[in-house]
C-alpha cells in the first residue's frame, strides 16, 4: 500500500499526481514491473494497491553485500530491468527516476540473484511515441540524470532518458558510485567518462556502460532492448555493438568460446597447409 507523504501533502500536492501514477502504472503488465491494481479513497487519504513484493530494494540489498557483484551478475540483472523498462516505453510510458531505490526484489526462487521489480511511477512521463517524449514535470534523482533532464530541456528527453539511468545503475552495481562521479565540466557537460575507473570492469561492459551515459541522447543505446541485446552478448562472450572488435580478437573470442571446434580448426588447417607445403615440394622434386 502506497500512501501520499505527509510533507506533500501539507505542501498542497494535488491529488491528481497520485491518482496519474497508478492510471500509468496499472497499463503495464510485465514480470519486471510492480503490478498496481486500485487507487482509492479513505476520507482524506488516497492510496495505490499494488502487488506484494517481498524483497528490499536494490539500494538496501546493495548496502548488505560483503563486496559488488561481478560483471556477468551486474549484467544479467540489468538485463531484467532494460527489458521491463522497454515494455513501459512501448507502452507510451517514461519512467524518469529509475535508481536503486526504485528497484525492489523478488525473493522467490530466484537462485542466488534476486529478480528486479521496478516500481514507482511518480514522476514518470507520456509520449506518443518511443523515439520523442517529455514529461509532464522535471524532476528526478541527480546521481540518475541525463543531462538533458537535468536542464530541463523537455524535447530533448525521450527514452534514452531512462537508459542513461540504467547505465547509472549499472555502474553503481559493480562498486561505483554514481553520484561521486557526477560532476560536470566546465563545459556543463557530464563526465561520464570519469565514472567508470574499476579496473576490474571488462572493457566491453565498460564500453556498454560508456554508450549508455553518453552526455548526446542520440549516442545512447534506442531502444532499451538494445541495451538488454548488448548485456547478453556480454554474457556470452560475443562481441557487442558498443564497442568495435578486430577480425584477431574475434578469432580469439571465438575460440575461447568453442574450444573443441577450434582447436579440431586448427588442426585441419595444419593439416592442410603442411599437405601443401609436402605436394609443393615433391613436385618441384619429379621436375
Amino acid at each position: 500500500m502506497k500512501i501520499p507523504l505527509p510533507e506533500r501533502l501539507l505542501a498542497g500536492q494535488p491529488p491528481e499526481d497520485f491518482v496519474r501514477e497508478a492510471q500509468i502504472a496499472a497499463c503495464l503488465e510485465h514480470p519486471g514491473i510492480v503490478r498496481v491494481y486500485e487507487t482509492q479513497s479513505i476520507g482524506m487519504i488516497r492510496y495505490i494497491a499494488s502487488a506484494y513484493c517481498d524483497g528490499p530494494t536494490l539500494a538496501e540489498w546493495l548496502e548488505q553485500q560483503s563486496q559488488p557483484l561481478g560483471a556477468k551478475q551486474a549484467a544479467q540483472f540489468q538485463v531484467d530491468v532494460a527489458e521491463a523498462v522497454h515494455h513501459a516505453h512501448t507502452r507510451g510510458v517514461l519512467h524518469l527516476d529509475l535508481k536503486p531505490e526504485n528497484i525492489l526484489l523478488d525473493l522467490r526462487d530466484t537462485g542466488d540473484m534476486p529478480r528486479p521489480m521496478v516500481t514507482d511511477f511518480g514522476l514518470a512521463g507520456r509520449c506518443k511515441d518511443t523515439s520523442q517524449a517529455g514529461p509532464q514535470r522535471i524532476a528526478g534523482t541527480l546521481a540518475f540524470m541525463p543531462p538533458e533532464q537535468r536542464a530541463g530541456d523537455v524535447t530533448r528527453i525521450g527514452t534514452s532518458a531512462d537508459v542513461y539511468a540504467m547505465g547509472a545503475i549499472l555502474v553503481e552495481m559493480m562498486g561505483q558510485h554514481a553520484s561521486l562521479f557526477n560532476k560536470q565540466s566546465d563545459k556543463g557537460t557530464t563526465l561520464a567518462s570519469a565514472r567508470i575507473r574499476s579496473q576490474a570492469i571488462p572493457t566491453d561492459l565498460k564500453s556498454i556502460c560508456q554508450k549508455c551515459l553518453q552526455n548526446d541522447p542520440l549516442q545512447r543505446y534506442d531502444p532499451a532492448k538494445e541495451l538488454a541485446a548488448d548485456l547478453r552478448s556480454f554474457i556470452r562472450g560475443d562481441c557487442v555493438t558498443a564497442r568495435s572488435v578486430s577480425w584477431p580478437e574475434r578469432i580469439a573470442r571465438e575460440a575461447g568460446r568453442r574450444p573443441v571446434i577450434s582447436a579440431l580448426s586448427a588442426v585441419l588447417a595444419l593439416t592442410v597447409m603442411s599437405s601443401l607445403v609436402a605436394i609443393t615440394f615433391l613436385w618441384r622434386e619429379a621436375e
